[in-house]
């Protein structure tokens, strides 16, 4: 038995559909409807949650940068003091060993002058306390830019001292031990001068004063 007519459109004249295919057309479209909705809700799940990644990432990627900037300010607030330490334990340094720097430049020039006397042993009992910077070479690695030229100085007055009292064992000067001290005290003494420039700039920071 064939289904009878129920169905017809009101804007299409003449469109009329059984009962039957009404049931299948309206089971197809709350199908289809169902299916859209889904994939709506899906899209909007999908995408809300693309959102809060999105916002959850900016937000650890704003963390870090905070982190990192905090880390880089400790760092340079520990570099900060450190240089700081440095250069006050440079500049007590300098402090001290400036007056042994000033005894041993006494000495450079008295020597380069020729002033040695008749006897070494003499001379040497006279102007040892003035080589007391010979024993600055591990001090002098906490000076800073004064380190290099302050390490030349131990290590000309230490070798200066090694020959002086090498002659101390004779009663007289033989050979060419007056020229000797005179060439190497001769050599010496522009790097004693620059020497005291640099420990006073340690004191003082400032190059264009004039050591006392």
């Amino acid at each position: 038995m064939a289904d009878p007519v129920n169905y017809c459109s009101w804007l299409v004249k003449g469109f009329c559909i059984t009962q039957s295919e009404w049931a299948a057309w309206t089971q197809a479209g709350f199908t289809v409807g169902t299916f859209a909705f889904a994939m709506w809700r899906q899209k909007v799940f999908n995408d809300r949650a693309a959102y809060e990644k999105k916002v959850a990432a900016q937000e650890l990627l704003k963390e870090k940068q905070a982190h990192l900037s905090d880390q880089k300010a400790a760092e340079a607030e520990r570099r900060a003091d450190v240089s700081r330490i440095q250069a006050l334990r440079a500049r007590a340094l300098a402090i001290a060993i400036r007056s042994e720097l000033t005894a041993f430049a006494s000495v450079v020039n008295v020597l380069h002058n020729g002033e040695h006397g008749r006897s070494p042993r003499a001379l040497l009992d006279r102007i040892k306390d003035h080589f007391a910077i010979r024993h600055r070479a591990l001090d002098s690695l906490e000076l800073l830019n004064a380190t290099d030229i302050v390490l030349t100085v131990v290590e000309r007055a230490e070798r200066a001292y090694l020959f002086l009292e090498a002659c101390a064992l004779r009663d007289s000067y033989i050979n060419d031990d007056e020229q000797w001290i005179r060439d190497h005290f001769g050599v010496s003494r522009p790097i004693v001068d620059f020497a005291l420039v640099e420990i006073q700039t340690l004191i003082t920071g400032d190059r264009n004063e004039k050591r006392s």
